[in-house]
């Protein structure tokens, strides 16, 4: 089936398969088929226009700030603002009061949806009463591709804070891009865990809703606990995406000892994101799910479905993204934007194109025109392609490391020390040094029951690596910090704690 939205599938599988669940939450076993959510949607849309949201941009604007809360209150209004012809702006979802009256005047908005009300003048809808089965006899006014569909807070490509606008073509686009690329189909029920004001959540749910599968949420976080186990099993979940720290806390928790909370995997399909996915990370998982089709993801906020690979194809390649998606296309350039080859040793700067790229940054033309130049994306992630069109990534523009005369990519480190069976988790930063300018300085999470021993880490990495590129510290750290409710590890932080 075509559509021009998401807004339009939802609506044609309301009708077809109204019965279908399509929503499902882990932690609370709360449902909702096709038809309610379709139903629900229109009723808080009704509330919406009554209250002034509209397509033109009256005294009220039409964009709406929701602080996330539940997955199925925030889908309805999520759905609803769409079907008003407002623009779906979330955001944390503790987000302190002071803090959402700063992002109610960053988008110029007096309408907010929370679970509590605010010092603000705005005018106010109770999250937790979104839900209603009144029915409604208006007339459906469906969005059109152009229009936007959501505004996205985030640092992303860039490092800096700002509101990626996103159409509901863009929307559309970045949902087929992954159905075709990461085998997505009706029949799958698909679960995921990240924090419902991210990217991931749209365009994951609206994945499933484009194609009328069933998606589950869990909101317990990156611990891949026995409740989330039991709600994916009992739910029949066949595919789930895993951020790359969730997958890191999995493999952590079955290498305990005396663990039986995880039995073997039932999945048939896998989707990795949200970083870059270490050798031996993809060789556990392997071992741990033998017959799931194993997919991985690069993407980001701006743009997604840059590349993907199947990571069993081949071999493990280090640092390998896959190849560019369908309908993607890809470039290296250098320090004045000029397209140039690329190899290991010559690496560039990435720059991308496909329909789902964003509308630009919220009310910053300037770094919209810094990044975006004819639907070209540039991304800060530095890399090269090989002769057969698989793409490499070495870390960001500002990530790599000057030390006296060298350039070090913090990933070359940070993939041998990973490979130690007492590193969790592992991140590599430049620091200071007054003869060689910067040198590397690594942080490890270890697992679970496992002693931290600097120079035991140390002389593992000095046997598999160049002298010059070694860390001169190694420091433990009980659990990285985060970017808000990201799963990003919040690299200024770690380098505050030097």
């Amino acid at each position: 089936m075509q559509f021009e939205t998401i807004i339009h599938a939802l609506a044609y599988w309301a009708d077809k398969t109204p019965d279908k669940v399509c929503l499902i939450e882990a932690e609370t076993g709360r449902k909702a088929t096709y038809s309610e959510l379709w139903r629900w949607s229109c009723a808080f849309s009704q509330k919406l226009k009554d209250a002034g949201v509209r397509r033109d941009f009256d005294q009220f604007g039409s964009r709406v700030v929701v602080r996330v809360g539940s997955l199925l209150e925030t889908v309805v209004a999520q759905v609803g603002i769409c079907l008003t012809g407002g623009v779906f702006c979330p955001v944390e979802r503790y987000m302190k009061g002071p803090k959402l009256f700063e992002m109610l005047k960053y988008y110029d908005s007096r309408v907010y949806v929370s679970a509590e009300r605010i010092a603000s003048d705005g005018i106010w809808f109770d999250l937790n009463c979104v839900i209603d089965n009144t029915d409604v006899n208006f007339d459906i006014i469906f969005p059109c591709s152009n229009e936007l569909c959501a505004i996205i807070f985030t640092t992303g490509t860039t490092g800096k804070a700002k509101g990626v606008m996103l159409t509901h073509h863009s929307l559309l686009s970045a949902c087929k891009i992954w159905i075709h690329s990461f085998q997505i189909d009706c029949t799958d029920v698909i679960s995921y865990v990240m924090p419902l004001d991210r990217v991931g959540h749209i365009r994951w749910t609206s994945s499933g809703l484009l194609i009328g599968a069933t998606v589950m949420h869990y909101a317990g976080g990156l611990i891949f606990s026995k409740d989330y186990y039991n709600a994916i099993r009992e739910n029949h979940v066949n595919y789930v995406f895993f951020l790359v720290p969730e997958l890191n806390m999995l493999l952590a928790n079955i290498k305990k000892p005396r663990t039986t909370e995880i039995p073997n995997f039932v999945l048939t399909k896998i989707l990795l994101g949200g970083g870059a996915v270490h050798t031996r990370a993809k060789k556990e998982l392997v071992q741990l799910a033998p017959k799931a089709r194993i997919f991985s993801h690069y993407g980001a906020t701006e743009i997604t479905g840059i590349c993907g690979r199947n990571i069993l194809e081949k071999t493990m390649l280090p640092n390998c993204v896959g190849q560019p998606c369908v309908g993607t296309e890809i470039k290296f350039v250098d320090t004045q934007g000029n397209s140039v080859p690329t190899s290991e040793t010559a690496k560039g700067t990435l720059v991308c194109k496909n329909e789902s790229v964003m509308a630009g940054y919220w009310k910053n033309q300037t770094l919209t025109q810094q990044y975006m130049q004819d639907g070209w994306m540039q991304m800060t992630d530095i890399g090269w392609r090989d002769e057969n069109g698989y793409v490499y990534l070495a870390g960001r523009q500002d990530d790599v490391i000057q030390s006296g005369g060298f350039k070090i990519a913090p990933y070359e480190i940070e993939e041998i020390a990973i490979q130690n069976d007492g590193v969790a988790e592992c991140v590599c930063i430049g620091v200071p040094d007054k003869t060689l300018g910067e040198v590397p300085k690594l942080f490890v999470q270890m697992n679970p029951h496992v002693k931290f021993n600097a120079k035991d880490i140390y002389n593992y990495i000095s046997e598999r690596i160049e002298t010059y590129k070694l860390p001169r510290t190694v420091h433990e750290v009980d659990e990285f910090p985060r970017i808000g409710s990201s799963s990003k590890i919040d690299k200024e932080e770690l380098t505050r704690c030097v």
